[in-house]
């Protein structure tokens, strides 16, 4: 039985051993990538800086500017000022979840594209490229002819088909 594969020229010798060179430095790479995008998937601690900054930033800043702003020493604004401070700390919670969620989704394609790319790295080092043969011009022909008349046949047809037409 004849393959459906034929092999196509691979990469030449220099390339080759070019690639073979940069090979470690290229799986470095990636492992070092793998393992940064890791850090911001859930579970990941990529993003404890982020909001570890956010909320220094939130108590050395907002949390005065609000009170300044609604008169700390005042008792009478105490309602509006718990109720400015809540909404604050709402809004930085809801802007950090969301700022979370976007590394989070740039992490996973990050790791799908590092996936695709190892894969595909993985192929082309071999040298060999493989590309499904198509069957000739005459025996496709047939073949869309016979698969167009309807079912009268067409198994008998497409085995004497296939059977008389080898490649």
């Amino acid at each position: 039985m004849a393959s459906q594969f034929e092999t196509l020229p691979g990469l030449n010798p220099q390339a080759t051993s070019y690639l073979e060179q940069l090979w470690p430095q290229l799986q470095q790479m990636m492992s070092q990538s793998q393992q940064g995008f890791e850090q911001f998937l859930p579970g990941g601690e990529g993003g404890k800086p982020i909001i570890d900054q956010a909320m220094k930033q939130f108590n050395q800043q907002t949390i005065p500017d609000i009170m300044n702003a609604y008169g700390s020493n005042s008792g009478q604004n105490s309602s509006a000022l718990n109720q400015a401070l809540a909404s604050g700390g709402a809004n930085l919670n809801t802007d950090l979840a969301a700022k979370l969620s976007e590394m989070q989704m740039t992490a996973a394609q990050g790791m799908g594209q590092l996936a695709t790319s190892n894969q595909q790295s993985g192929l082309a080092s071999s040298g060999m490229n493989y590309m499904q043969k198509q069957p000739g011009f005459l025996k496709q022909m047939l073949l869309s002819l016979l698969g167009a008349t309807g079912e009268v046949g067409k198994t008998g047809a497409k085995a004497w088909a296939t059977s008389k037409f080898r490649e």
